[in-house]
């Protein structure tokens, strides 16, 4: 990437921008409307060589463009988006930005409820531990601008919409998992098949050292467990029943089982969330720190 164009001025695009020209790529940045609430932090980046367009998008912008990053608001029957794909200009999002620049851990969630709840417990745990972390994607802060600033040593808890997973290309996190599919978001995919699609796009470059948590009491989750074993190791996450590899409840307690092993966490009883999607929740979350390293003590 020596020239991208940013598609979208709101957090994530800015925080793209930031990372970009840190790596001395000239970016221009586009959006309908200048609603950059920071005039200081948009100073900073024309100082650093930034380009703004504010206004009517047109294909001229797309002239020297070798890369395109959206933001996830942007759809893929965009203007220029759909210019750029038949230009054959990649277009890529944020998260997958964030992944090329990283060297750190990345640990995935994804789902249509329940995402910010695990990837705050996610991150709360793995700040217990002492080991650098960023904890960003679908929370109003940007990817990117924070896992670049994560060591090799550190883990990256990444919660990432359908939207950002529309436009991966090597996105890789070593553990990730899909929470649960309900109808959602159907104006912009259209139809559940393509919503679902997206979702799955989390595990597409994920191999056999990698591993997905998915839902067995979420049967559209569930339905995806024969195409995600063709490329992972897939676990199950249920509050119902026992399961072979993954997170479960035993009656009261949180268990993970992993390689063989119980770790037997906690009572339900002693946490202040309650209900079965919170519980769900919380198996989530233990079972991606498990994955990073995070000890049982800590979790």
């Amino acid at each position: 990437m020596r020239n991208v164009f940013i598609l979208g001025a709101g957090i994530s695009g800015l925080g793209a921008a930031h990372v970009l020209l840190k790596h001395g790529v000239s970016v221009l940045i586009s959006d309908l409307k200048d609603t950059i609430q920071d005039k200081k932090e948009k100073e900073a980046l024309s100082e650093r060589g930034a380009v703004f367009v504010f206004g009517t998008q047109t294909e001229s912008l797309l002239d020297g463009i070798d890369t395109v990053v959206v933001s996830p608001v942007i759809p893929a029957e965009n203007p220029i988006v759909a210019a750029a794909v038949k230009k054959g200009i990649p277009v890529i999002s944020e998260i997958e930005l964030a992944y090329r620049v990283t060297k750190a851990t990345i640990l995935a969630i994804t789902g249509t409820n329940g995402k910010t709840t695990t990837t705050t417990l996610l991150g709360s745990m793995i700040s217990h531990s002492g080991k650098p972390f960023a904890l960003a994607g679908n929370l109003g802060i940007s990817l990117s601008r924070e896992a670049e600033l994560v060591p090799s040593d550190g883990l990256i808890a990444a919660e990432v919409s359908s939207f950002q997973l529309e436009f991966i290309k090597s996105f890789k996190p070593k553990a990730a998992v899909i929470l649960n599919i309900t109808p959602d978001h159907l104006e912009r995919h259209h139809t559940m098949e393509a919503y679902i699609a997206a979702k799955a796009r989390i595990f597409e470059n994920m191999d056999q050292s990698d591993c997905l948590l998915l839902n067995a009491e979420s049967p559209l989750v569930y339905g995806l467990k024969d195409e995600a074993e063709k490329h992972t190791h897939v676990c199950l996450l249920s509050t119902k029943h026992e399961v072979e590899e993954g997170a479960f409840m035993d009656g009261n307690t949180l268990v993970i089982r992993r390689n063989g092993k119980d770790i037997r966490l906690c009572s339900s009883d002693n946490l202040k969330l309650k209900g079965a999607q919170n519980m769900e929740d919380c198996l989530a979350a233990a079972f991606l720190a498990n994955e990073g390293g995070v000890s049982p003590e800590v979790i």
